[in-house]
């Protein structure tokens, strides 16, 4: 068998047998391989998708058809399989807990989408009749918003969603400790009284749950003539108050669902209490696509029904095209 002798001066191999230059190309084209394996090994851990534990959906308003349209494209993607993944908790306030609640019943996402939409045009048919009539308040949701809830909840809650949300959703609410009776305080009463957060992920039954989401949406004067929502014997005031955009508590891996675009985020005071709130992973125009209400807007439209029914359609499919857009460019397999 002849050998291949090499000069250790110059590191060059003595050319004289031509297998030995056949050796020599077959070790590198080996070394070259394995160097390419190890960068396309490393290349692979980059592309595989982060592990997510928990999900935050912000409050919303009007907007959770917006947030549905979100949740269709995760669920599209195997970011979200809702009651398969024990390892995967929820937090909402507001109309997004409504939102999320509505995926852990049961509801695909159109069926949300299609109970604020017919909700809100209840609301619209009901404010140009009074206006026909010459009434007082014709304003479609002012002092009225708890009905317009109440219509989403009636819809999308059922009697077994207290068990499938027990431990994996968490409704964040906003505790008014100053106000002690077990009955709504009216505006002005309690409008200078502080608020603490505060939070409940265990549910009785239907009615419980109900009355936990109500709370969580309840703005003062807004919703109804009262200034507080009564739960569970204690006075809350929205959700948002405190906790704008909140993660379920001990999450190491949470996906930040806001329905606000940041700047808008700001401009509603979002970031004094919760500093997540301003940095969303997923939010209007997130996927670089065109908001169909204009920035400058768009908080006016989460409380006006008028603004965003003609809408609707482009706000569902807005937020499927952003939910889509984080999935794919976090390495989700799109179908």
């Amino acid at each position: 068998q002849p050998t291949c002798p090499i000069n250790t001066t110059t590191t060059k191999m003595a050319l004289r047998p031509a297998r030995c230059v056949a050796a020599f190309l077959l070790l590198l084209v080996t070394a070259n391989a394995g160097r390419n394996l190890r960068q396309i090994d490393d290349l692979e851990l980059l592309r595989r998708p982060p592990t997510i534990d928990g999900v935050a959906w912000s409050s919303s308003g009007m907007l959770g058809v917006w947030q549905a349209g979100v949740m269709h494209a995760l669920l599209r993607a195997g970011v979200l399989d809702w009651g398969s993944d024990p390892g995967m908790n929820y937090a909402g306030t507001g109309e997004g807990a409504i939102v999320a609640i509505s995926g852990i019943a049961g509801h695909n996402p159109q069926r949300t989408r299609t109970a604020f939409e017919a909700s809100m045009q209840t609301a619209v048919n009901e404010a140009r009749a009074c206006r026909r009539s010459n009434g007082t308040n014709c304003d479609a949701l002012s002092g009225k918003y708890e009905a317009f809830i109440t219509r989403v909840l009636n819809t999308l809650i059922r009697e077994t969603t207290a068990g499938a949300a027990n431990s994996t959703m968490t409704v964040h609410l906003s505790l008014v400790p100053a106000a002690t009776e077990s009955r709504p305080l009216t505006a002005p009463a309690c409008n200078s009284l502080s608020v603490e957060a505060n939070a409940t992920s265990v549910f009785f039954n239907r009615t419980d749950v109900i009355s936990a989401l109500l709370a969580s949406t309840h703005y003062p004067a807004f919703s109804s003539p009262n200034c507080t929502r009564t739960f569970r014997g204690h006075q809350y005031k929205n959700g948002a108050l405190t906790l704008p955009m909140p993660c379920p508590a001990g999450s190491n891996s949470c996906l930040r669902i806001s329905a606000v675009p940041p700047s808008v985020a700001r401009r509603l005071g979002w970031g004094i209490t919760d500093a997540n709130a301003l940095q969303p992973d997923i939010f209007p125009g997130s996927s670089g696509a065109p908001l169909p209400i204009p920035e400058s807007q768009w908080s006016n439209a989460m409380w006006d029904p008028e603004a965003v029914l003609p809408v609707v359609n482009a706000l569902y499919s807005l937020g499927f095209t952003d939910g889509r857009s984080w999935a794919r460019d976090n390495f989700f397999v799109l179908s």
